[in-house]
């Protein structure tokens, strides 16, 4: 799969059954769709600001530059309120999410999900705890 952010081929990691795209140049994580409630240990019926997030439409701010790497249409861009807010690149025909270097890490915490987060720090180094 290619990076959405800088065009390069990611590398596919395993964790618990669910691969993990991730690109090894801008340190980017694309995840297909339903893997994080799955990393996080969540479901769609949570009150996890994140899930709470990805079903309130409201939430999505605006369409961004990145385009989804299964169908290449431009991808919206959703606001996670967490502290400090995080957003995150949703594909439009819900094929996955986009998260920056650290964006999945921080949502992985406000979960509380500190085996993920444990996983995430030893891929990307102490720098990505929030």
């Amino acid at each position: 799969m290619i990076c959405p952010e800088c065009n390069e081929e990611m590398l596919v990691i395993e964790l618990d059954g669910v691969e993990i795209d991730l690109c090894d140049t801008c340190r980017g994580v694309w995840l297909d769709e339903g893997e994080i409630e799955l990393l996080a240990g969540l479901d769609e019926s949570s009150d996890e600001p994140f899930v709470k997030a990805l079903r309130d439409r409201g939430a999505e701010k605006r369409t961004g530059n990145r385009k989804c790497p299964v169908c290449s249409k431009a991808m919206i861009i959703v606001e996670v309120p967490l502290d400090p807010p995080v957003e995150i690149d949703r594909c439009p025909a819900n094929h996955g999410l986009w998260f920056d270097h650290g964006e999945l890490d921080a949502v992985v915490a406000a979960a509380k999900n500190t085996e993920v987060g444990g996983f995430l720090n030893k891929i990307f180094g102490a720098d990505t705890q929030t």
